[in-house]
């Protein structure tokens, strides 16, 4: 449970560094899927990359934890950040586990398959909005463990 709140104040103290002021061309900063199935110590990388502080940052990341391992993350990026931006990120590392049958205007679907996880990215409009509780047009990236939560049952605690 202590491993699992410094996880969060870690978020807590790299969030202040979201509000960087967003050009074409900056880099998206996407969360570590690393994180998924980790539990204690080795949860200690929250993003993919360690960027310039101009870079893109999720507002507010959100994980799903079971008895301390993670199986699950959000990471919500404003409004004014570009679908397009975010998808070419995630692009960038995942493009060939791509599924292009489930991908709608403003959603797109990863499975990746070797890490044995899937990305959703989508835009909050106006139904999800009550859900969520999330301003229309905030992006939203989904990393989930195959299995939900049942995936921290094979990792060692």
């Amino acid at each position: 449970m202590r491993k699992a709140a410094a996880i969060v104040i870690a978020m807590l103290a790299l969030h202040g560094r979201s509000g960087a002021i967003r050009n074409a061309g900056e880099v998206v900063v996407l969360p570590s899927p690393e994180l998924l199935r980790c539990a204690g110590p080795s949860c200690q990388q929250i993003w993919q990359a360690v960027l310039s502080a101009d870079a893109i940052y999720p507002r507010q990341v959100a994980i799903d934890f079971d008895h301390g391992c993670a199986y699950g993350l959000t990471a919500y990026y404003d409004a004014s950040v570009s679908y397009d931006a975010i998808k070419s990120a995630i692009d960038d590392s995942y493009k060939q586990w791509a599924v292009s049958k489930l991908t709608l205007p403003n959603s797109a679907v990863w499975r990746v398959e070797p890490m044995r996880f899937v990305i959703d990215l989508s835009i909050v409009d106006q139904k999800a909005t009550k859900l969520f509780h999330e301003e229309i047009g905030t992006k939203q990236v989904i990393y989930i463990a195959f299995t939900g939560r049942d995936a921290c049952a094979t990792t060692e605690k």
